[in-house]
């Protein structure tokens, strides 16, 4: 029995239009890759190997100004013991000790929302607290206190002062490093999401994590 042959002809017309098909979904899924890896929100980063969830997406934050710079933030809260640099090992005094301040907000007519510093300290704490512990192996102590103004504080080169300065009386979003007096701001600009971007940038600089 002779087998018959299966022939199919395809059109020009017919051919272009497959051919706009295929072009058109190949551009969809790269259209696609490119939001996933350049475009997309990111709340999860690798932390020593580990998925480290963050409170703000991890590109919004890492627009937040640092002043002067990131390295100058880095040096002031990333002390660990022992410091291996071009193959010399150095020793000092490490981070010991860390004071989140905060200033009340509460005032008449005024929303309390005083639980957004709640909410940064739980975060700054965690975090700092793997990355010494897990990294360096170095336990931290962490005190939290009310202050009455921002003005004059004093920390030191191994126990730091963090001040978190909330969205109702802040002036912008941004970090701001006072090497002289050992004192880390965390502007929280107009909102809780400015504040968690705020707050995120400060922990992506500190833990080395980027996007």
């Amino acid at each position: 029995m002779a087998k018959e042959k299966l022939s199919l002809k395809f059109s020009k017309q017919q051919m272009l239009i497959f051919l706009a098909i295929v072009g058109a979904l190949v551009a969809g899924a790269m259209a696609y890759q490119y939001y996933l890896k350049e475009m997309a929100p990111v709340f999860i980063a690798d932390f020593e190997g580990q998925p480290t969830a963050f409170r703000a997406d991890l590109r919004e934050a890492e627009k937040v100004e640092v002043r002067p710079d990131e390295e100058t933030l880095y040096r002031q809260i990333v002390r660990p013991s022992k410091v291996v640099q071009n193959g010399s090992i150095s020793f000092r005094q490490p981070l010991r000790n860390v004071t989140i301040v905060f200033k009340s907000t509460i005032a008449d007519g005024r929303p309390n929302t005083m639980g957004w510093y709640t909410v940064q300290v739980s975060e700054i704490i965690k975090k700092l607290t793997a990355l010494y512990q897990v990294k360096y192996g170095l336990t931290i102590n962490f005190a939290v206190r009310e202050v009455q103004s921002y003005d004059g504080l004093k920390g030191s080169n191994t126990a730091p002062i963090v001040a978190l300065v909330h969205p109702d009386i802040a002036d912008g979003t941004y970090v701001d490093v006072d090497s002289d007096a050992d004192v880390i701001t965390i502007s929280g600009g107009d909102s809780l999401k400015d504040f968690d971007e705020a707050t995120v940038k400060f922990l992506m600089v500190a833990m080395g994590v980027e996007v």
